[in-house]
């Protein structure tokens, strides 16, 4: 491709003051973000990383039983030596991520001569200010892709070193995040490979050298993922995503990234609507116009495609990303879900400007544009709002504030145990062990163990209680115990118990542990937690997960039976004097359970 001249730009004054408004909206409320399973694992490791003075190695493990990149974690272990306040983690989070998402968007815009003001609607739309602000690691991939795509775009039109350098480096890291990043680092790197090997040859010292930084912090991890990648090419990946779309639906991925753009469905599964009817409906129609807008946008290109200038240089290299993530999502059976459009976001926002620069000769699309950003912040707005009033009513999520005050309140007590029938804290007491990583009780435990005043007694609801559902019954052996109201009523599943105490909480305390007639009393709906044991926070971010909807994923070890008790349970473990007829064996049953065959 032929270097081509510096042209003047369009002088777009108002980007940066709209991309600063969206900057805020995306820091409003942090405490009203999820705090799940994910997010206090890689805080954890964060956490203890730091605490053994080392780098991070490796991240999660992903649904393939895969281990992810340590760049996530990396950041996160920086984040954590400027504060351990839970709150100010997401707003460091939010303003690095959307910072420099919107950065290099701009710079993309501004080197293509593109709208650049869209670039604040795109960033205020609800998914992308939802996983910009959530402590994930998956959601690293936007601002690195973003970052690869704009300095690819200006060495085209500059033929700057340090932009080719950029665009070399955050490609292969932009790999590590995440393997949903294939498309477009692989459609990057094999474009500068391909037509710009004399660049790349010239730059050779300066890109070995941040080669070997990056194979410092990431070595072990590559030697890891080879592997790994290694023993499940024949099992798992074979079988692609678990509960995946069928192959063909898959492979529509391209045309579908506005579900991350647009985020029309995104209230609606997660809490009440707290706007007019007509002003939801007016919201997601105009957030809907990314989907048309992106369609637009890649057609218009495919017709002019060549590689004459700097902008059709670019925008083959996004018809050949597209095409990778075709054959990538239709292989795996990726389903498309908005959060696995992380590594391609800067592609699909590019299909989006250059249609809106389509259009520009009938103003049609700045108004389409426009009511994209309109919509997509009225959207945002509020489920900002029904969040911070009523909570993830529907999935029934903790906040990150909700699980901050249950933590507070068990700082109070010396117990290691709570008992619990909150649905996440039963899966995963890892998010209440990270919190009292971050904010652990005074030095001096204190002296109570369990119950609390009746001033003690906070509560979090946000709606009343249900009516009482009978008498407590206590065992005669069972000795009394109190509890504590630490939270959250809205959270627990009320299912009806008829031994459930009057004004009981679904988080309770106790001296000691639980006795077997404590445990019957909460129904088989509340559970045992240990909550506050750092090893076994540290233990939790050492493996990958082992739950039943991945089958994929390495399974713990089993305790190895003698031989003889193997061969009797293989063979259904006869009862003794229990005689077939015809010499058969008895038909295998379960330990506890009579012989259907008898």
């Amino acid at each position: 491709m032929s270097a081509e001249t510096s042209r003047p730009l369009r002088r777009d004054p108002w980007s940066p003051g709209w991309l600063v408004l969206a900057l805020l909206l995306i820091t409003l409320w942090p405490g009203d973000v999820s705090w799940l399973l994910d997010e206090p694992r890689l805080i954890a490791t964060a956490w203890h990383a730091n605490h053994d003075h080392q780098i991070a190695v490796g991240g999660l493990y992903g649904n393939f039983g895969i281990r992810y990149g340590p760049l996530p974690t990396q950041i996160y272990q920086l984040l954590l030596l400027i504060t351990h306040d839970p709150f100010a983690l997401v707003v460091l989070r939010a303003l690095l991520c959307a910072g420099v998402t919107g950065g290099a968007l701009l710079w993309l815009a501004r080197s293509l001569d593109l709208p650049g003001w869209l670039v604040a609607g795109v960033l205020a739309s609800p998914h992308v200010v939802a996983y910009q602000r959530v402590l994930w690691d998956a959601s690293f991939a936007m601002p690195v892709g973003a970052l690869a795509l704009a300095g690819f775009a200006d060495f085209l039109c500059t033929r700057r070193a340090w932009s080719l350098r950029l665009c070399v480096i955050a490609s292969v890291l932009v790999l590590t995040i995440h393997p949903q990043s294939l498309p477009l680092a692989g459609a990057l790197l094999g474009w500068l490979g391909w037509n710009y090997r004399a660049a790349l040859w010239r730059d050779r010292r300066a890109l070995c050298v941040a080669g070997a930084v990056v194979l410092l912090l990431n070595g072990f991890y590559f030697v890891q993922f080879a592997g790994q990648l290694c023993a499940r090419l024949g099992g798992s990946m074979q079988k692609g995503y678990p509960n995946g779309a069928s192959h063909l639906a898959s492979a529509l991925a391209p045309l579908l990234g506005g579900r991350l753009l647009s985020g029309a469905d995104y209230l609606s599964t997660l809490a009440r609507l707290s706007a007019p009817v007509w002003l939801h409906v007016f919201a997601e129609v105009c957030a809907m116009l990314v989907y048309p807008l992106a369609w637009i946008g890649i057609a218009c290109r495919t017709w002019r495609a060549n590689a004459t200038t700097p902008r059709q240089g670019v925008t083959l290299v996004l018809l050949v990303a597209l095409g990778l993530q075709a054959l990538l999502f239709g292989a795996m059976r990726i389903p498309a879900a908005p959060q696995y459009f992380f590594g391609t976001f800067p592609l699909h926002v590019l299909a989006v400007l250059l249609a809106v620069d389509a259009m520009q000769k009938w103003r049609l699309g700045t108004i389409l544009g426009g009511l994209y950003a309109v919509g997509s912040a009225i959207l945002t707005l509020e489920a900002a709002i029904s969040i911070h009033h009523h909570g993830f009513e529907r999935p029934l999520w903790p906040t990150l504030s909700d699980s901050v005050s249950v933590a507070v309140n068990l700082n109070r007590y010396s117990n290691t145990t709570a008992l619990t029938d909150v649905a996440v804290y039963q899966k995963s007491p890892q998010a209440l062990r990270t919190l009292r990583l971050l904010l652990p009780p005074s030095a001096n435990p204190p002296p109570n163990e369990s119950g609390a005043p009746e001033d003690h007694r906070q509560s979090c609801n946000r709606r009343p209680a249900p009516p009482p559902c009978g008498d407590r019954t206590r065992s005669r052996h069972a000795r009394p115990r109190r509890a504590i109201t630490a939270s959250i009523s809205l959270l627990s599943r009320r299912t009806g118990c008829p031994t459930r105490a009057p004004g009981s909480a679904p988080f309770r305390t106790a001296a000691g542990g639980f006795s077997s007639a404590d445990k019957r009393q909460a129904c088989g709906h509340h559970s045992v937690v240990r909550f506050a044991t750092p090893e076994l926070s540290r233990h939790e971010t050492s493996f990958p997960p082992s739950c039943p909807d991945f089958p994929q994923c390495p399974r713990p070890r089993r305790t190895r039976l003698p031989l003889r008790r193997q061969i009797l349970r293989r063979l259904g473990e006869p009862r003794t004097g229990a005689v077939e007829s015809g010499g058969r064996l008895p038909h295998r049953r379960r330990r506890g359970h009579e012989n259907p065959a008898q």
